[in-house]
């Protein structure tokens, strides 16, 4: 039959896939780089979730035997079963869009997590004199500390005002602990005990 009929191989076809913003794209590139000594990018590649939004073309990564591969959008469950702290992980790793769950929200429970570990390296990065519970306290003296200082007009005085950008610091401490700037660490390590 034709289905056993090998001469018509022409390759494997596989599919990359699994949650968003894992590297999908990227082991696909350097693959194909590697094993086919060519540079640059076949598939596009992002610090962002959603980089990738539909299934492309096949990538061919290998020569003899050929094989090619699929990238694929992130796949995460339609529900996430297991509560906030499942949730707010994901948040963390960029797994879900920071604009869906917030800077300052996904900073406050970074905050939480560093305290809870007694990892205590924001206090130097945000120039804090003690650890803090309180991302409010943290990130209006953390703002003043980078000079992350904001103006807008005062519709009560009718002149302009200058408060801190609390938003602007949130991300930049959101990024500093994803670029691994207040230790490295693992938020799945309950999972170890």
């Amino acid at each position: 039959s034709d289905r056993f009929n090998r001469e018509d191989f022409n390759g494997f076809n596989l599919m990359v896939m699994g949650i968003p913003n894992v590297g999908k794209s990227t082991i696909i590139n350097k693959l194909r780089n590697t094993n086919l000594r060519v540079s640059g990018k076949a598939t596009t590649t992002g610090a962002i979730a959603g980089v990738t939004r539909s299934v492309l073309e096949r990538i061919k990564i290998n020569a003899n035997p050929p094989v090619y591969l699929y990238d694929t959008p992130g796949v995460l469950e339609p529900r996430i079963d297991k509560g906030l702290e499942t949730i707010m992980r994901c948040a963390v790793c960029a797994t879900l869009s920071d604009q869906l769950i917030g800077y300052r929200t996904i900073a406050d429970y970074i905050l939480y997590w560093l305290n809870r570990h007694n990892n205590h390296r924001y206090v130097k990065l945000l120039g804090l004199d003690t650890p803090s519970d309180d991302i409010t306290e943290v990130l209006i003296k953390g703002s003043v500390y980078l000079e992350n200082i904001v103006e807008h007009k005062s519709l009560e005085k009718g002149q302009m005002v200058k408060r801190p950008d609390v938003e602007h610091t949130a991300q930049q401490f959101v990024t500093a602990f994803r670029k691994g700037q207040l230790g490295r660490v693992m938020l799945d390590d309950d999972l170890l005990k």
